[in-house]
This record gives structure tokens, C-alpha cells and sequence, in this order.
């Protein structure tokens, strides 16, 4: 009888101890796969962060190779016609980043000889850039000039205008742009409509 209860002891201890040994071995695996997953997440982790600070950085570098900013300067030339004189203009031109939209510009033109009438003004325009593609950029443009019609420089006429117009620029290298506009020029007696194309150099 006694030797029965022995072998029933041992045989409920000896099963005590494998059920807590399963349970072990099992909470050790559970361990070493959560283990394992949370390396992998943190692998993945790192993985996605190089990638978004990457994509961010080629945003970055995009960005600053397209965006203007406050105090940028450039300098440049045009060749224009205008509608009211019909003769073709030279003119030079100094453009102010006052914002990374906004810019000024401050410009004179020289239009030669037609039908013994000589014209010239000088401009100071605000451009609004608008980015709409890779290196290019659409802008309206709105103003104030002053100008000259003349057959001799001592029966010149001085009148005052409004300009109202767009234009387009596209960057052909970091520091140079080329543009072409069309800008209506609202002058008493003299309404005139000037296209024209240009270049300019950022200094």
C-alpha cells in the first residue's frame, strides 16, 4: 500500500514538474519571439525613418533649387515692341526677392524712331511668382511707369501709365533665367500693348 502512494507521489510530482517545465519552455520561446519581433520592428523602424528623412531631404534640396527668397537680387536686359510706338525696344532691368513671392522691378526701355516719334519709359513693377512647373514660373505683373514720346528732345511729352499684365520665367541655370511678357500699358492718348523677352542674371 505504501509503495502504491510512493508511485502515485512521484508519478504527480514527476507530472508537476513537466507541466511547469512546458510552461517555462513555452514562456521562453514566447520571450525570444517577442524578442525577435520588437528587433525586426525596430530594423523596419530604422529602415522607414532613413527613408522619410531622405525623401525629405531630396524635398529640401528641390525646394531651394526652385524657391527665391527674401533679398535675392538679379539684374538683366529685354527686347520688347510696342503696339502704340510699333518699333521695336531695348531695355534693362534690376528685379528685389521682397518675399519668395513677391518681387519688384525697376526697368527702362528705349523703343527707336517710327514715323520721326521716339518713346522710352521707366517702370516699377510688382511680379507675383507662382511655381508651375520644374524651373518655371507664371507671375502678373502690376505697376506704375512713366513715359516719354518725343520727335525732338524739346517737344517731349511726359505721361504717366499703368501697367497691367503676366509673364513667364524659366530657369536655365541656378543663377540665370530666361522670360518672356505681355504687359498692357494704360497711358492717356497712347494706350499700348508690349511683349517682349529677356534674360536675367541672379548677383
Amino acid at each position: 500500500m505504501g509503495t502504491k502512494v510512493q508511485r502515485k507521489v512521484l508519478k504527480n510530482k514527476f507530472s508537476l514538474q513537466y507541466v511547469w517545465s512546458l510552461q517555462k519552455y513555452s514562456l521562453t520561446l514566447r520571450r525570444k519571439n517577442r524578442t525577435l519581433i520588437d528587433y525586426f520592428i525596430h530594423i523596419l523602424n530604422k529602415k522607414n525613418m532613413k527613408r522619410l528623412f531622405l525623401a525629405m531631404a531630396v524635398v529640401l534640396i528641390s525646394m531651394s533649387a526652385m524657391a527665391q527668397r527674401q533679398g535675392d537680387k538679379a539684374v538683366g536686359f529685354n527686347v520688347s515692341y510696342g503696339t502704340e510706338i510699333e518699333n521695336i525696344g531695348v531695355g534693362v532691368k534690376g528685379q528685389y526677392m521682397f518675399t519668395e513671392n513677391v518681387r519688384g522691378e525697376a526697368s527702362f526701355d528705349y523703343f527707336f524712331e517710327k514715323n520721326d516719334i521716339n518713346m522710352w519709359d521707366v517702370n516699377a513693377n510688382f511680379h507675383y511668382l507662382v511655381p508651375i512647373a520644374d524651373k518655371a514660373k507664371f507671375y502678373p505683373i502690376v505697376g506704375l511707369g512713366l513715359t516719354s514720346w518725343y520727335a525732338t528732345a524739346t517737344d517731349a511729352t511726359m505721361k504717366l501709365c499703368i501697367n497691367l499684365g503676366g509673364g513667364l520665367q524659366y530657369k536655365i541655370a541656378d543663377d540665370l533665367a530666361i522670360g518672356a511678357e505681355a504687359k498692357y500699358q494704360i497711358i492717356n492718348h497712347h494706350n499700348q500693348l508690349v511683349v517682349g523677352v529677356g534674360v536675367a542674371l541672379d548677383i
